[in-house]
């Protein structure tokens, strides 16, 4: 992250065009504002557990895990997917979801904090930071979805090592 002087914290993300489609397979929950830390910390380790029971034979190696934000409506109710990124759907374990990440541009965010407890502050603080001051400010719109990243060699050096991707488009 970048940080300017100024009155607002300012941090700058790096724009990247996603070329690929990924394709995931893992959970999904509906969530709101009100339940959105309850539900998603449900979810992943509901998902944990599964995954610590049932191997999934088309994960790509080394792991790509995605967690996507999508389909929000007036009410800021969205679905929430969490996985993994996978090379197909057939002969998975059954219960599994699959999602898809949208080709197209979008703003990364890096979030890089050292303890679990400082995690999900950090994500709510940059997303406030994002929806409030930045995007409203940098020339685009939000494109209706977002979704964080982390894989294997992020993990090695810190588990908490993750890059928000918003998806955008010009205004």
């Amino acid at each position: 992250m970048h940080r300017k002087d100024g009155p607002k914290t300012m941090i700058q993300p790096k724009i990247s065009e996603v070329k690929k489609q990924f394709i995931c397979s893992g959970f999904m929950i509906h969530v709101n504002m009100k339940n959105v830390y309850r539900n998603i910390n449900k979810v992943l380790n509901e998902y944990k557990a599964f995954c610590g029971k049932n191997q999934n034979p088309n994960m790509k190696r080394p792991w790509q895990y995605i967690s996507l934000s999508t389909n929000y409506d007036e009410k800021m109710e969205w679905d929430y997917f969490t996985g993994h990124v996978v090379s197909k759907y057939d002969n998975e374990p059954a219960g599994l979801m699959h999602f898809e990440i949208p080709k197209g541009d979008y703003a990364v965010f890096e979030i890089r904090v050292k303890h679990a407890f400082a995690f999900a502050f950090t994500m709510g603080r940059l997303k406030k930071y994002i929806y409030k001051n930045w995007l409203p400010d940098s020339g685009y719109v939000f494109s209706g979805y977002e979704f964080e990243y982390n894989d294997e060699n992020m993990k090695k050096i810190n588990p908490y090592n993750v890059d928000l991707y918003v998806g955008i488009k010009k205004k």
